[in-house]
């Protein structure tokens, strides 16, 4: 397991919800926050979604609005943890809240779970660390005492998991919708096969994970009907690195590796990359982070 350091500081002020949206929030008692040594580094809430519900987003207590986390994923798991990273489902890209307060991330389609819960994951960003509360403090999430947050581990490799203490939980709050037609199902993978069958592509959708990745990342393509696409991966100069496929894709769910090398097989730079799936009616891209 990689060696990182756990910050936690305690907040001065209770912290209060938002009058607006009408929720009752609990009180924040402080900031987790991870330095991983200038790696990646994740943070995972447990969910348990009801019967016939959909995990549709979540709220939760960010301290610094002048970073942003390069995106959350969905994982499966078990009583001790999450599974690996990457076996995680990417359902959204950097993304930001306000300082010290309650922000809320809405999902572009709700995530059903096959084995009632789920895993929320944040991914922690490589370079800035926790300083300081508030703007300018470094990314950072709240934590609540006792039984109104949400049980929670960190992690430095994306592998092995850290259990925060019983007696706190990450200031994560889902929010939950019906399950019905408009909903992706995710199901636990064993062995490499999805468990529960096939889920329901009903829009076109593209996913990386682990992300930032080192030394591969999976691609996670949705297609609500079959056609002709390619898939591949360009540098920021707009220079195509590889395609991972290219042809006629019948609908479903599919899958492609990207190991960091370019069509010849050599090991690219690190950095920022763009994974294309495009064609005559399609076109969604996805910013992955190489890390070396």
């Amino acid at each position: 397991m990689k060696i990182f350091n756990l910050v936690l500081v305690l907040l001065v002020a209770a912290c209060v919800a938002p009058a607006a949206d009408g929720i009752d929030y609990p009180k924040a008692e402080g900031i987790i926050g991870i330095d991983a040594g200038g790696s990646a580094s994740w943070l995972a809430v447990r969910v348990d979604v009801p019967e016939g519900m959909a995990l549709a987003g979540f709220a939760w207590y960010n301290n610094d609005d002048a970073t942003e986390f390069p995106g959350v994923y969905l994982g499966t798991g078990y009583d001790r943890g999450p599974a690996p990273m990457d076996e995680a489902l990417a359902v959204g890209g950097f993304f930001g809240g306000a300082a010290d307060s309650w922000s809320q991330l809405e999902f572009a389609q709700p995530v059903a779970a096959s084995l009632g819960n789920l895993f929320v994951i944040f991914a922690f960003p490589a370079g800035p660390v926790y300083t300081d509360r508030g703007s300018g403090g470094g990314p950072g999430v709240g934590y609540v005492a006792g039984d109104k947050g949400s049980r929670g581990w960190i992690s430095g490799d994306g592998e092995s998991w850290l259990a925060l203490s019983a007696g706190y939980g990450f200031a994560v709050l889902p929010r939950f919708v019906a399950a019905d037609g408009a909903v992706l199902a995710k199901a636990l993978r064993i062995g490499g096969a999805p468990a529960g069958g096939a889920p329901q592509i009903l829009k076109d959708f593209l996913q990386a994970a682990p992300n930032p990745f080192n030394p591969q990342t999976r691609i996670t393509y949705g297609l609500k009907t079959g056609r002709d696409v390619k898939v591949e991966v360009f540098d920021l100069r707009g220079r195509l690195v590889k395609r991972l496929f290219g042809g006629i894709q019948e609908a479903g769910e599919h899958e492609a590796v990207w190991r960091g090398e370019d069509a010849g097989g050599r090991r690219v730079a690190s950095g920022v990359y763009l994974v294309r799936m495009h064609g005559s009616d399609i076109a969604l891209t996805r910013r992955v982070i190489l890390l070396k």
